[in-house]
């Protein structure tokens, strides 16, 4: 018997000391539940083009889409001595939603080479739950839904081929406004990660891709990104230990409005060279190499300092042989000079406890110098 807190023993082992009772705890301190999640989501949509001129044509569509989640949790089981910020108790709740979403545009060819088009559109993603309940100012509890996320998307842009098509080159603008934008975040009252809607999220920026085909089996593929993507309000992101607001002094959030979201880069390009040599026979040796630049990112919507990274540039190489259509063999090289990327960077709110700001990073295969050999075969 182990004293988790003063007078109030936890059992441990594999039979129940007398003093514990007729239950036996795995756990000292956690949150311990059940949850159910269901979903129906029931839709009709369609489309329609439609050819003005032989050169102008205007398209739109829609879709009617009906979603009904429901949950059932059962949270502080008996497994757990102290159950770490939730009410213990049976929670059940359903949501449900009807929505009207669309798009209309109009795309204009006046060459066989070039056509510029331009649309809007609305969008939809449908409601849920969290599957731990969360309790209110009045002490008790309740399962709050994540409420249905709508966006409002414009883009215009234009494709074009010239040079007997050894060049492609097509660049587009684009702005979307999200209302009621899903996102994860930290929970003060759980103590872990929850999803929930942030009030309004803009995101606007333009892109270009260039392809170059300059000689027989040489091929030049090029993209580049500009991106302002950020909160316009968000009341409730959880504040990092030290953060100079003074909304975090009183309950730990503030309004994220003006914030960057997490691992969106200003800027982003990507160069990709291709060399076919002369086939042998059904064989064609080819070689591949690639370069891919991403702008500063922070990964927390606070900001945090230490969830900062740098340009990131990575290179990557392969080559092998095409034989037949079907068959693809090489030796590839990804991230080739090794640089470690982390694929998420987070603070340590147990840390955070002792007023201490610290951070922990996590890292895949994508963080790391890969080398390999490949086969692929397509039937």
């Amino acid at each position: 018997m182990n004293q988790a807190l003063r007078g109030q023993p936890f059992c441990v082992g594999e039979s129940v000391a007398a003093s514990c009772g007729t239950t036996k705890r795995d756990f000292a301190v956690g949150r311990a539940y059940q949850a159910r999640l269901d979903t129906e989501s029931y839709a009709a949509f369609g489309q329609l083009n439609y050819d003005l001129t032989d050169t102008l044509q205007i398209y739109g569509g829609a879709r009617v889409t009906r979603d009904e989640v429901s949950l059932d949790v059962t949270q502080g089981l008996a497994t757990t001595f102290i159950n770490f910020g939730i009410i213990p108790g049976r929670y059940t709740a359903d949501t449900s939603n009807t929505n009207f979403s669309y798009k209309v545009g109009a795309q204009y060819e006046p060459t066989p080479d070039l056509m510029f088009y331009g649309f809007y559109g609305r969008g939809y993603k449908g409601p849920g739950f969290n599957t731990t309940a969360i309790a209110d100012g009045a002490g008790g509890a309740t399962v709050r839904p994540i409420d249905a996320e709508t966006s409002d998307s414009f883009e215009v842009g234009f494709k074009s081929t010239f040079l007997d098509r050894r060049v492609t080159f097509n660049a587009s603008a684009f702005f979307t406004k999200f209302d009621n934008f899903q996102v994860q975040s930290f929970n003060n009252d759980l103590r872990t990660f929850v999803v929930q809607n942030a009030a309004k999220v803009e995101s606007k920026g333009v892109e270009a891709t260039l392809n170059l085909r300059p000689t027989d089996g040489l091929t030049i593929n090029t993209s580049a990104s500009l991106l302002d993507a950020k909160y316009k309000s968000f009341a409730g992101a959880e504040c990092y230990l030290g953060q100079p607001d003074p909304s975090c002094a009183v309950d730990n959030t503030f309004d994220a409005a003006g914030m960057s979201l997490p691992l969106s880069p200003k800027f982003t390009t990507s160069v990709q060279a291709i060399y076919e040599f002369a086939a042998i026979g059904s064989v064609t040796p080819f070689v591949q190499a690639n370069w891919y630049h991403r702008s500063s990112v922070n990964y927390r919507i606070n900001r945090a300092p230490g969830a900062e990274l740098g340009p990131v540039d990575t290179f990557g190489f392969s080559g092998g042989v095409n034989i037949g259509d079907r068959l693809r063999a090489s030796i590839f090289c990804n991230n080739c000079f090794n640089e470690i990327i982390p694929s998420n960077i987070a603070t340590d709110s147990g840390e955070a406890n002792d007023d201490v700001l610290t951070y922990n990073q996590r890292f895949g295969l994508n963080s790391v110098r890969q080398v390999g050999l490949s086969l692929r075969i397509d039937y």
